[in-house]
């Protein structure tokens, strides 16, 4: 492992490290170099049996490369699996055996086909609630969290909510288990033991559930070294737990140290992002880099390849893809999952052989019915937002085409994970959470923070959402300019 010239903040961290046994959170700032100082933090842990929990797998993977020999580099699924298999070994990884349970409890209620909606229903209910340790027993506790996740009930909430303990029963006793079971199991039964380590390392601890926190805290007598950045905290809509760095901070009693340089970021975006997060440091001898406002016309001139183009919402990205297509720039905008629940939309709205007139007559129709759901709901802004951003999206998806099956092929196309050479990303902010680029392009900075944002945790997310988008730059940082027919 390669040693590196620490900054006086590492210096203070490793001192921290080698000198006493205090559980640590390590506050660290966009392109702080986190993923170097942990590698390093290793060095002085000689003879411990130490965990690295990663975010993701591929991150497992290009970490167990790096690590020293014998620290074992795991996701909390799979070590939440690892325990499970401990206890039980007969236990057996099979997202589609749930799904058949699932299905096979509703068969006994209804049609096939109904069946499988009360399914698909019960199961996204039933994944929130476990990964945030909801009580699927409390009527009124479910019924927030479909509200707060903006869950598409169709009717089925009074119908499926009360079969719910039954069916986590059913779940509970059998064999197969799924993704969130990885979780949820160990975290919620007291029977199952954590594997057993001197030093649990925790990277992005600012986007852990309600569950992984409690599955932390069975890690008896670990020493917990934890890293994160409240102000990258931008994952509550999906199941992240805001207040997961202090609930994990005051439950392991941590000492709390700074790592405020960025070595990632120019002096010009460090200088603009300092408004939002003050103890943001540029390097020593960091270049001022370019930091300019131009207009969507002179962008689109200079784009070129492994440009990242980012935006608050989906709609504006996809416009702006066609704009790069017709221009013969390749591209692809990032998350094949938004572009699967789009064609599913189109497809459930009017299937492939209907016209595109066809497809916006029932679109507006859907528009005018969840819009007045919402309303009934009393749901919050931020849902109506999402609504609206799915829409426009479609309808951008349908310009030039005229056959409903044209805009199926046209989104599976254009959505995607990983792109090629020759591409330009196009990416929401939330997706490019961890990404950098030499070159950086926001597209409608106006939309952050959005407006809906009332309350005083959507401002602080959307305030999150915007330091994101500002730090993820090395050189080049172009804000699109509002021009007079967008104002």
């Amino acid at each position: 492992m390669t040693t590196i010239t620490p900054s006086h903040y590492q210096e203070d961290i490793f001192r921290a490290v080698k000198d006493n046994s205090e559980n640590l959170f390590i506050e660290a700032v966009a392109g702080s170099g986190k993923t170097t100082t942990l590698l390093e933090i290793m060095r002085f842990l000689p003879n411990k049996r130490v965990l690295f929990c990663a975010f993701n797998k591929s991150i497992a993977n290009e970490l167990a490369a790096r690590v020293p020999e014998g620290t074992d580099v795991a996701t909390l699924h799979s070590l939440g699996f690892r325990a499970l298999r401990s206890w039980d070994r007969s236990v057996t990884l099979d997202d589609a055996a749930v799904r058949a349970l699932v299905e096979d409890y509703w068969l006994d209620w209804g049609n096939q086909w109904k069946a499988r909606q009360l399914a698909q229903y019960s199961l996204k209910v039933l994944s929130l609630a476990k990964n945030s340790l909801t009580d699927v027993r409390s009527s009124e506790a479910l019924s927030a969290l479909a509200m707060h996740y903006d869950l598409d009930e169709n009717g089925y909430a009074a119908e499926v909510h009360p079969h719910l303990p039954r069916l986590l029963g059913l779940m509970d006793n059998s064999r197969y288990i799924g993704f969130d079971d990885m979780i949820w199991r160990p975290a919620s039964d007291a029977r199952i033991e954590m594997p057993r380590y001197d030093v649990v390392m925790v990277d992005e601890t600012q986007d852990l559930n309600g569950a992984q926190l409690a599955m932390l805290l069975k890690m008896h007598g670990a020493r917990i070294i934890a890293v994160g950045d409240r102000s990258q905290s931008i994952y509550g809509f999906r199941g992240a737990d805001p207040d997961a760095i202090p609930r994990l901070v005051e439950a392991f009693n941590m000492r709390q140290l700074p790592l405020s340089i960025t070595y990632r970021c120019p002096t010009s975006h460090v200088a603009m992002a300092k408004n939002l997060v003050p103890h943001l440091e540029a390097r020593a001898g960091a270049p001022a880099g370019r930091l300019v406002e131009q207009s969507w016309g002179d962008i689109l001139k200079e784009l070129r390849p492994k440009t990242l183009v980012l935006c608050r919402c989906n709609a504006p990205l996809v416009e702006r893809a066609y704009d790069l297509i017709r221009a013969g720039v390749p591209c692809m905008v990032k998350g094949r999952d938004i572009g699967a629940n789009l064609v599913s939309l189109v497809k459930k709205l009017a299937g492939r052989e209907s016209t595109v007139d066809a497809l916006l007559k029932a679109l507006d129709a859907y528009d005018i019915q969840e819009r007045a759901r919402l309303d009934r709901k009393r749901a919050p802004e931020s849902k109506l937002q999402s609504h609206e951003d799915k829409i426009a999206t479609i309808r951008a998806l349908t310009l030039g085409c005229e056959m409903s099956g044209e805009v199926v092929k046209r989104c599976s196309a254009l959505f995607g994970e990983r792109a090629k050479a020759d591409q330009v990303v196009l990416s929401s902010v939330h997706r490019a959470k961890g990404l950098e680029a030499e070159r950086v392009v926001i597209l409608a900075p106006w939309l952050m923070p959005m407006r809906w944002a009332k309350q005083a945790w959507e401002q602080l997310q959307e305030r999150n959402i915007q330091y994101v988008a500002w730090t993820r730059s090395k050189n080049s940082l172009v804000m699109e300019r509002k021009e007079e027919a967008q104002a």
